[in-house]
């Protein structure tokens, strides 16, 4: 009898530290999946207010943003880059995508309009003459007044070209060409003109947001001088996690990404797409 005593106090103490165990021990806190996006250069200050918006209301998804050219990350997901989605400032690179069934058809989405500005440095810099850049529009960049002017890339970036489109459209692209500087993306065209490193620029509506841009002289290129700038979204067929990728696609294109894109200086998607 009081061995069967021991063996049962011996059973009862292994039981009660067990669940002391299952009672004290923390669960691992459940971790925020990754989502990788691949992001027009023409999109970075609305996407940083979208960023904060959007991890606000989704704080289980974690957003690692890559920017650049939309043409570079076309052919970067041609080869197998990581990315889970795509924003790119044109629809020609997403449906490309869709076409090499790379890409979801059914997730394919024109989230925007962009406007193509031309930006020349305030009067007062010496940099120009003594008139704003609209008195002649893009007729003015003949002169002797702009030595050099930046423009993104036409083969890699949607704003490039419709840049070139529309200089060409113009009939001032022979007499401009040699002055032109070209970045891979819209952004380092708008930092050429930034920095002095270019007297003019050509550039999206959203980046003379920027202090450096935002004193100088902006005028709308007529959306009649170039192909309209619908930009568009996509998931890649390589994403691992579509659930999050479709939150973030309807977030983009929901009353919260539209209107901060609107903040921005985007238009509306038209129906066209």
């Amino acid at each position: 009898m009081h061995r069967f005593c021991t063996v049962l106090l011996a059973i009862l103490c292994l039981l009660s530290n067990g669940c002391d165990r299952s009672l004290h021990t923390t669960a691992p806190a459940p971790t925020t999946a990754p989502l990788n996006l691949a992001v027009s250069a023409n999109l970075q200050l609305a996407m940083q207010d979208m960023e904060a918006r959007f991890e606000r209301q989704c704080p289980d998804i974690d957003l690692r943003i890559t920017y650049g050219a939309s043409g570079s990350f076309f052919a970067q997901c041609c080869q197998g880059a990581p990315f889970d989605v795509f924003v790119s400032a044109d629809t020609r690179y997403p449906r490309e995508l869709v076409r090499r069934r790379l890409a979801s058809e059914t997730s394919f989405v024109v989230y925007a309009q962009g406007r193509l500005m031309l930006w020349t440095p305030p009067v007062e810099s010496g940099r120009v003459g003594e008139h704003a850049a609209g008195d002649r529009g893009l007729e003015r960049l003949v002169g002797d007044a702009f030595g050099r002017i930046a423009i993104a890339n036409p083969r890699l970036a949607p704003y490039g070209r419709a840049a070139e489109e529309a200089l060409k459209a113009a009939g001032v692209h022979p007499q401009v060409k040699d002055k032109l500087v070209i970045g891979e993306s819209v952004t380092q065209a708008a930092h050429f003109a930034a920095t002095g490193s270019a007297d003019a620029a050509l550039i999206a509506r959203s980046l003379l947001e920027t202090p450096a841009l935002a004193r100088g002289n902006h005028w709308q290129v007529p959306e009649s001088l170039h192909a309209p700038i619908l930009q568009a979204a996509v998931v890649l067929d390589r994403c691992r996690c579509r659930p999050a990728a479709a939150r973030f696609c309807d977030f983009l294109t929901g009353t919260v990404g539209q209107s901060i894109l609107m903040r921005h200086g985007y238009s509306l998607p038209n129906d066209a797409s």
